[in-house]
């Protein structure tokens, strides 16, 4: 869970860009090439010797994966250590923290309140939690159940204030920081993540259940899917199994957590198997009946069909349901995944639901990459090995050729554009079109189809390869008055931004530009901080803000978002659409002006 998943995960897109080449890790091992149907042995082999593979190039201290197929837990091991120094080796209980997995067991615990007619998901969410209340610019608009389980409830990210730390407060905290604060989009109109969402729902849940979310969700959740070692906690777990965190080798501190409902689980890939194997049979675990056949239907059924901003980006009710890479698996359906970061945990689990297949991988490395990787491909080899399905061969990046612009197109793409990576310039030069990101310049090349292409050239002239960015192609698209930039992958589109026009004010009110500078968040004792600093700049009159997270989130510090001035106090950071995004304002403290962002007073320690 960090404040900026998001805006990283888009960013990527454009980091052959803004960022150096890095240099390829070694090959991994090749995947068999016959596999038997009904006999996983032969995948077994291979994702061990993948998994110790990859541990080593990452330099991954502890990891575990289980693989489901239906009722029965085909495969589970551990790969290097859960407490390296004791010598205690990961294994299939090694106790991990698993983070936004934690989400499908709030959205669970509330889909059962829905289901005895005590909680509506399209009715505002006061009905439940009168209490809750936050600010907004746009025009008036209920929150439902519904929104905040599918990230459709136009709320700010996180409370990164108090987020983590060596002692925790109460999630429900968030409620009285949401009261003076605002929305970051209107409700429905786009996917935006938002921990804070869970944070209201788990609110909810605790109001109805007339206990503590943590004790309810244990005992209509986990205890009857026979989790055994599984429980949510801000603080760490006292389990025996519970693994130690890391960082490229190095044993780190796990601060505890206040958003319990959003991150706060606890559980081994054993745990989560019975998790998958309920959602396989339909909501049953055993004698137990968890949700009814409908409810776990819901939870896999797209909720955003008609939310256009979305594109082909889809989310159920907890599940995210998008292609994992921007590729489905052929053969195998829809697929069903969530992901989870902690300070210093990693997690995914990964499903195949109409084939009742499952994967999870959790790991204790803050350094870990690749796990959504990891999961598509033993899900790829499971699919054949029961199925017979087998994935076609890895196709070349498809061959495209160059076009000439028209003069209509030239002026079509002309102009400046508010992405996650920043404000971007493209401007015509002759008859070709030149784009500027954060100093990186770069060419667009039209192809056949009117879509761009990036080109990069060293001093001008040797086109350089640029990674995964060579399989992106970009148009525009006109939704409800807006210009969007639209960025492609294989067969998934996204929103990737928004052209800006004359009616956006991109003009910096003049109290902003006297906050020029270099800024640290006061912290509580015993605070450990989400964001280590932020640098507030100006580029070519544009208003420019980079935040630093802690390097066990994000060693991301190349780009910036964009900052809108709506006022001498009141701003936006707009990472894809103009006028929308978190809320940052100034504020004064005796003699001292300050910006608050996310929960944080940031005091300027350099102009």
């Amino acid at each position: 869970m960090t404040i900026e998943k998001r805006r990283i995960a888009i960013k990527g897109i454009l980091a052959g860009v803004v960022s150096p080449l890095i240099p390829a890790c070694a090959a991994p091992p090749s995947s068999p090439k016959a596999i038997a149907r009904g006999d996983f042995s032969k995948i077994i082999a291979y994702l061990q010797h993948r998994i110790t593979h990859d541990m080593q190039d990452q330099h991954l201290t502890g990891l575990s994966i289980a693989l489901v197929n239906d009722q029965t837990l085909t495969w589970t091991q551990g790969f290097g250590w859960a407490d390296q120094a004791a010598g205690i080796p990961a294994s299939s209980q090694t106790v991990y923290r698993v983070g936004s997995i934690t989400k499908l067991f709030t959205v669970t615990a509330a889909l059962q309140f829905a289901e005895r007619g005590q909680l509506n998901l399209d009715a505002p969410i006061q009905q439940v939690l009168p209490e809750f209340h936050i600010g907004s610019r746009f025009t008036e608009s209920n929150i439902t159940p519904r929104q905040l389980m599918s990230h459709h409830a136009g709320l700010p990210r996180d409370l990164a204030r108090g987020m983590w730390g060596e002692t925790t407060g109460d999630f429900k905290a968030v409620l009285d920081y949401l009261r003076d604060s605002e929305l970051s989009y209107p409700p429905g109109q786009v996917f935006s993540y938002s921990n804070l969402g869970l944070s209201v729902l788990g609110a909810a849940i605790e109001r109805l259940a007339k206990r503590p979310f943590a004790e309810h969700v244990a005992r209509t959740v986990l205890q009857p899917l026979g989790m055994e070692t599984a429980s949510i906690s801000g603080p760490l777990p006292t389990s025996p199994y519970l693994s130690k965190a890391y960082a490229s080798g190095r044993e780190m501190l796990e601060p505890g957590l206040r958003d319990i409902a959003a991150g706060g689980l606890n559980a081994s890939v054993r745990d989560l198997s019975r998790w998958l194997m309920m959602t396989f049979a339909q909501g049953r675990s055993g004698d137990h009946s968890v949700l009814r056949e409908a409810s776990v239907n819901e939870m896999l059924r797209p909720q955003n069909d008609a939310v256009t901003l979305d594109f082909e980006q889809k989310n159920g009710l907890g599940w995210m349901l998008s292609p994992l890479g921007g590729n489905p698996l052929h053969g195998g359906g829809r697929m069903a995944s969530h992901d989870g970061a902690t300070v210093n945990h990693r997690s995914m689990i990964f499903a195949l639901p109409a084939h009742r297949l499952g994967v999870v991988i959790l790991c204790n490395s803050a350094n870990a990459l690749g796990l959504a990787e990891l999961a598509r491909t033993t899900l790829a080899l499971a699919l054949e090995t029961k199925t017979g399905i087998r994935q076609p061969e890895e196709a070349p990046v498809p061959t495209w050729h160059e076009a000439r612009f028209t003069e209509n197109s030239l002026n079509a793409y002309a102009g400046q554009y508010i992405t996650p990576a920043g404000l971007v310039r493209v401007q015509v030069e002759g008859q070709q079109l030149k784009g500027q990101i954060q100093g990186g310049r770069f060419e667009l090349i039209p192809d056949e189809a009117g879509q761009l292409h990036v080109r990069k050239r060293i001093f001008g002239l040797i086109p350089l390869p640029i990674g995964d960015l060579e399989e992106i192609r970009f148009s525009q698209q006109s939704i409800s008055g807006r210009n969007i930039l639209l960025a492609r992958r294989g067969q998934f589109s996204m929103l990737f931004g928004e052209r800006i026009n004359e009616a956006i004010n991109l003009q910096i009110h003049p109290a902003w530009r006297e906050m020029l500078g270099i800024y640290v968040p006061d912290l509580a004792a015993g605070e450990f901080p989400l964001i280590e600093r932020i640098i507030l700049f100006e580029v070519e009159g544009v208003l420019n803000l980079r935040l630093n997270l802690i390097k066990t989130l994000s060693d991301d510090t190349s780009g910036a978002l964009l900052l809108q001035t709506l006022s001498d106090t009141q701003g936006v950071l707009s990472d894809k659409l103009a006028n929308l995004g978190e809320a940052i304002k100034i504020s004064q403290q005796g003699n001292e002006k300050v910006l608050e962002l996310s929960g944080y007073l940031f005091r300027r320690t350099h102009t």
